[in-house]
């Protein structure tokens, strides 16, 4: 496919592309947010021109394009509860985690995506430029997620088939890689470590554990163990925020969205197991909410 398709698909023009293509690294800026495990993750953000192509790369180029299904993360009709529900009442959960999972992916490798998805070379070149930030994927961009998930589909063949060899289940949302399954992968380890390596990835060994049926195991923050739940220190935080709230509910005024997050969360996870309270709390906010909106306040 040529510049022509390409700027038919994508609405727009060759001199528009080109624009956003040279010296791309001027429409971005550079910050950092803090981290929850302490220190910070560096976020580069494109400009509002510079992020619609990619969202319009990302949806008319990329989103089309059949993933692996151990793939859960960034994808149309998936979540983490479908990450976490196949490692349910297994008797090990392997948790690992990619280390600089976009910085990592170069603009080679972004370049070699495109042209192998049909694109004249000197057309995949231009894509990889205007989806690349100094010479890799950046972390804030809206085409990054879907490249990323494109690019691991190898990697995500080639451990869900080692795992299913072994009766294992194996996961991937992000760079949060998960295999669980009956008896102890502690020898299969280093073969599991030098199939990521080879698809040039490497795994954080500091976030990497193993957890047996008689510890918590946790998959992309929910509880496995016997069925999908929230941490019980997240349950114990919202009864006691439900409680508060039935007592003096003027007390959340100001941090409405954030509880609001947290029992919306809770109720995605616990589903009909959720306790009626989340419900009813939640309800609360909103209807407090509403009528500071109609008063012209905030809640």
């Amino acid at each position: 496919m040529d510049i022509f398709e390409l700027v038919e698909q994508l609405e727009t023009s060759e001199l528009h592309l080109r624009h956003l293509a040279t010296r791309s690294e001027r429409f971005y800026r550079e910050f950092v947010v803090a981290k929850k495990s302490g220190g910070g993750r560096k976020i580069v953000a494109p400009s509002d021109d510079l992020k619609d192509m990619q969202k319009k790369i990302a949806v008319l180029l990329l989103n089309k394009v059949d993933l692996h299904e151990a793939c859960t993360g960034y994808r149309n009709g998936k979540s983490i509860i479908d990450n976490a529900q196949p490692h349910v009442g297994q008797h090990f959960v392997l948790n690992m985690d990619l280390k600089d999972f976009f910085p990592s992916i170069s603009s080679n490798r972004v370049t070699g995506l495109f042209y192998n998805l049909g694109w004249e070379r000197p057309v995949a070149m231009l894509l990889a430029r205007i989806t690349t930030y100094k010479g890799s994927l950046p972390q804030g961009a809206p085409s990054s997620p879907a490249i990323a998930n494109l690019l691991c589909r190898r990697l995500d063949t080639r451990l869900s088939n080692f795992s299913r060899v072994r009766g294992w289940q194996y996961t991937r949302y992000c760079d949060d890689l998960t295999i669980s399954g009956q008896g102890t992968p502690d020898s299969d380890t280093d073969t599991i470590y030098s199939i990521i390596e080879s698809e040039g990835f490497t795994v954080n060994l500091d976030k990497t554990r193993t957890r047996f049926k008689h510890q918590r195991q946790v998959v992309t923050g929910i509880v496995v163990n016997q069925e999908v739940r929230i941490p019980r220190e997240q349950r114990r935080l919202l009864r006691a925020i439900c409680h508060q709230m039935s007592m003096e509910p003027e007390s959340f005024r100001g941090v409405s969205n954030q509880v609001l997050g947290q029992l919306s969360f809770a109720q995605m996870v616990e589903g009909q197991n959720a306790p009626e309270t989340y419900r009813e709390s939640a309800q609360c906010l909103l209807d407090a909410k509403k009528l500071a909106r109609q008063a012209g306040a905030t809640y």
